[in-house]
């Protein structure tokens, strides 16, 4: 919904956006601009901002365009304006400073060149530079945006912005959401510290950050937040807990979990007059185990939405769950038909392929997912996988290379690279994947028989 850097871009709530700005958090309010009535401004133009801001601010010295013109008005470089629809104007209420540097090594936009459309992005940056210095003041978004590449430098960025309690709740919690993608035991730690965090946005994205990794992890400190003064961030921590089966949960905690799971269920009933009302509620009944009411769920938010392919993607699983193979196969050729660039379609469809037996179509599929840019681990560890199972040994080594270049700290890739350069007679090699391997996930029992023997 927002660009990398924060800023807007879809149909963003302007809310959304002054959250992000130091003057949110310096106490101002809609109010102190706007009349709470009709919604006007309280003055016009820069004298608005200059009730609060010094004179210098509407100098050319400061802004480097002609007095009273267009281009000297606070909200053209401070509030960029989209329109949505043909009619609807919103600005940016992020009041951020422009920054064309970020543009030319990330691609964001910037205000310089909305306006100088015939100007580069390098052009802007070097004036900004020329006028202002070579040092720009920090800005979340100079770690949100690298975080956000989700390579192998993100994770550095993002526990450091999701740690930075000086930094606004809605950039923490995005930073909480990209580490989601990143598995490792630094990546835990930082969540499972932000779960105490005193803003509630951070606290709920870091508990649904959390179900992508392994419970044991979290399952003895997510608990106190069944009982959290916030209803959506004991929602979420009951959706956790729904994933474990019913004899995990400790008789200590469950009369909190009964009650929270009640408001997590009474949530989702709500919502299914929508579609993704009723995929929300496929999704809980799969994690129970009753499949036939979440396929039920699933063709209802379906027959609301007919596009949206994410239904198709966890209906399948369900058909698949209950052996229903050729339904489940169908289900996925119709998402790929609807989505044909969708690496995720193309990687579970790969996946139910060679489970059906067909190894020359779950191939095709997976190299579909590939050459789409797919970044998930998981494509690059069973492509390599069939690959050296086909006997196409540099082909696999290319793919799970290719795979350890996107996410060098992913567990099932240096697993994978460890075995095949065993296979292959090459213990340095082998040696490099399993000792990352036992950086980041040293206690998984599947790979202790890796760590034994290679002597680690």
């Amino acid at each position: 919904m927002y660009f990398a850097d924060g800023q807007i871009k879809e149909e963003d709530y302007e809310y959304g956006s002054f959250t992000q700005s130091k003057m949110f958090h310096n106490n101002v309010r809609c109010s102190s601009c706007h009349n709470p009535h009709s919604g006007k401004l309280r003055l016009s133009g820069n004298n608005l901002c200059l009730s609060c801001h010094k004179p210098v601010y509407n100098l050319p010295e400061h802004h480097f365009h002609k007095s009273d013109t267009d281009a000297a008005q606070c909200i053209n470089c401070h509030m960029v304006v989209h329109t949505y629809m043909g009619v609807d104007h919103r600005r940016d209420h992020s009041f951020r400073v422009p920054r064309p540097d970020q543009s030319v090594k990330y691609g964001t936009p910037n205000a310089c060149t909305g306006c100088h459309a015939n100007q580069s992005s390098v052009w802007a940056a070097e004036k900004i530079e020329e006028w202002y210095g070579p040092v720009r003041k920090y800005h979340f978004s100079d770690d949100l945006i690298p975080g956000s590449l989700l390579n192998g430098d993100s994770e550095f960025h993002l526990v450091k912005l999701l740690g930075d309690t000086t930094q606004p709740e809605i950039a923490r919690a995005t930073a909480a959401n990209y580490l989601s993608s990143i598995q490792t035991m630094n990546s835990a730690g930082a969540l499972l510290k932000a779960i105490k965090d005193q803003k509630p946005l951070v606290r709920y994205h870091s508990i649904r950050a959390l179900e992508n990794y392994p419970p044991d992890l979290w399952v003895q400190k997510v608990y106190p937040l069944l009982t959290d003064k916030v209803r959506a961030v004991r929602v979420a921590a009951a959706d956790l807990y729904h994933r474990l089966p019913p004899d995990q949960i400790p008789a200590s905690w469950k009369a909190a979990y009964t009650a929270a799971d009640a408001e997590n269920q009474a949530f989702l009933q709500y919502q299914t007059d929508f579609s993704v009302g009723n995929v929300m509620m496929a999704d809980y009944k799969m994690q129970a185990g009753a499949y036939d009411e979440a396929i039920r769920y699933y063709t209802r938010g379906l027959d609301k939405d007919s596009l949206m392919n994410y239904a198709r993607l966890n209906l399948s699983a369900a058909y698949n769950t209950l052996g229903k193979n050729p339904e489940a196969l169908k289900t996925l050729e119709d998402a790929a038909l609807i989505d044909p660039f969708n690496d995720q379609v193309f990687y579970n469809l790969g996946l139910l392929q060679y489970e059906m037996g067909g190894i020359t179509p779950a191939l095709e599929s997976f190299q579909k997912a590939a050459n789409m840019g797919s970044t998930n681990p998981g494509l690059y560890y069973n492509y390599g996988l069939l690959l050296q199972q086909q006997g196409k040994i540099k082909e696999a080594e290319k793919i799970l290379l290719r795979g350890f270049g996107l996410n060098p700290q992913a567990p099932n890739i240096n697993y994978a690279l460890a075995f095949f350069y065993m296979q292959q007679k090459l213990p340095q090699k082998a040696m490099e994947h399993a000792r990352a391997l036992k950086a980041v996930d040293p206690q998984n029992p599947e790979y202790q028989e890796l760590f034994h023997s290679m002597g680690l």
